[in-house]
């Protein structure tokens, strides 16, 4: 069960602005999607002569929620690295402070996925919605596609950290399918046919296999070290 996200805008702000760990740029994305999410939700409940609009309400509605948790967890993963940093003396491997940089990446891998996804339903309702409403979705479509974007580019920060320069061919693996995900969901949403479940998905453009794989590389890069430097 997520944490309470602040209620007034305001006090969201304000948290925003708090030292670290705080609300950051992943969680800000996270939100960002979360927002977008929402009005395709508003779109899809308010657009009666659209036959799957209930359907996408309720599929933006899941991934609003599973957005709202990935916000939190970032904190989370940011207090961790924070903590594993300044445990770890300069220039030192740690497989604790490995750990962190790399759950720091997967949190926000995730968090792009989503809102790649979210994007997808936001255009399907900016051309099948009620009319006066097709330009919130439109609106929700940028969003979604902006929170998508930053969150890639945090996951890219977080794994071109010096602590991970002993494992750079790895790394440029994970980089590769990093930067495959991030250009298929753009294709993705950018290519959609009007009407959830008619995107022009194929295994070479589909988004969500290619965040699959950049998931899987992370994941088991970590096992590899794991198992070669276990804990003490």
């Amino acid at each position: 069960m997520r944490q309470s996200l602040p209620v007034g805008i305001d006090e969201l702000l304000q948290e925003f602005q708090a030292p670290a760990p705080s609300l950051n740029g992943g969680s800000a994305a996270a939100v960002v999607a979360a927002i977008a999410a929402s009005l395709v939700v508003m779109v899809g409940r308010h657009s009666p002569s659209w036959n799957e609009g209930a359907a996408t309400a309720a599929a933006a509605e899941r991934l609003r929620e599973r957005l709202l948790v990935l916000a939190d967890e970032d904190v989370e993963v940011v207090a961790v690295l924070i903590a594993a940093s300044r445990e770890s003396r300069t220039g030192e491997w740690s497989t604790d402070l490995i750990a962190a940089l790399l759950r720091s990446s997967q949190v926000p891998l995730e968090i792009a996925e989503q809102a790649a996804d979210v994007a997808v339903l936001a255009r399907a309702a900016s051309s099948e919605g009620t009319p006066p409403m097709r330009a919130d979705a439109a609106a929700a479509a940028t969003l979604a596609a902006s929170a998508t974007a930053v969150a890639i580019t945090i996951v890219k920060g977080n794994l071109a950290a010096p602590q991970l320069h002993e494992f750079e061919r790895d790394l440029a693996r994970i980089r590769e399918a990093t930067q495959v995900a991030a250009q298929r969901a753009t294709s993705s949403a950018a290519s959609r046919e009007p009407g959830i479940g008619k995107e022009q998905s194929t295994a070479e453009n589909d988004p969500r296999e290619a965040y699959r794989e950049t998931r899987r590389a992370i994941e088991q890069m970590w096992e590899e070290q794991n198992e070669g430097n276990p804990h003490p």
